[in-house]
């Protein structure tokens, strides 16, 4: 039992310094944008109007991602150390159905859903949540606006399928990780984190995470199996 408190206790210590790591690294790129931009406009009081709003409106857009990098790497931190939050038996298609609603409320996305089988699993329920929200989001950021977002919930296995560019086979194996951005998509905006952030909800389930190509099409699968 000490030994295995003390591996629990050394991995805990390796993930932290990982997320330091990493969270230092992606930080760095947006400070260094907007440090750049007041120090343009510092040393230059006589630029035209359309200069400075073009600036200014860089710096906004710079400040809206760090906002969102500050909170998912926040969420990330502390997605493994919850604890207040009991397991509880819910049903991972009603809890489907109540995040769909709140998108349908702020999106005017469509998005189906297909509920079958046996779905009621000893869950945290707040945090499935989460994990199928940035599922939707994800789908979402990456799909055409004209294209739905396709749900589908099956004796535990949650899957929601986009219609965008679809993942590489080598980049397959690390869409869940930190940061990662596949190299067709990092011209577009995110931080990278939300899949992480899945994935630490799902493996303290003691489920696994897990991305397809779908049978008849573009796009792609990202789901995960509880």
């Amino acid at each position: 039992s000490f030994n295995i408190m003390l591996e629990a206790l050394a991995t805990s210590r390796e993930q932290q310094r990982r997320l330091v790591e990493d969270a230092s690294h992606e930080l760095r790129t947006p400070l260094t944008s907007l440090r750049t931009n007041i120090e343009v406009l510092l040393r230059s009081p006589t630029m035209e109007s359309t200069q400075q709003a073009e600036i200014l409106a860089d710096a906004k857009v710079e400040i809206e991602e760090l906002g969102v990098l500050v909170a998912e790497l926040v969420e990330l931190a502390t997605a493994t150390s919850r604890h207040e939050e009991p397991f509880t038996s819910g049903d991972l298609g009603e809890i489907v159905k109540e995040v769909v609603h709140r998108f349908g409320r702020r999106t005017d996305r469509d998005i189906s859903i297909a509920i079958e089988g046996n779905n009621v699993r000893e869950i945290r329920i707040d945090e499935i949540d989460r994990a199928v929200g940035n599922l939707i989001e994800n789908a979402i950021k990456f799909s055409p606006v004209e294209k739905g977002i396709e749900i589908r919930v099956e004796d535990g296995r949650v899957t929601v399928r986009d219609y965008g560019p679809g993942v590489s086979e080598e980049d397959k194996s690390r869409i869940f990780d930190r940061f990662f951005r596949a190299t067709n998509t990092r011209s577009m905006p995110g931080s990278g984190l939300g899949l992480s952030i899945v994935s630490e909800i799902v493996r303290v389930h003691g489920g696994e995470v897990l991305v397809e190509d779908p049978p008849d099409g573009p796009g792609t699968v990202v789901g995960f199996k509880i």
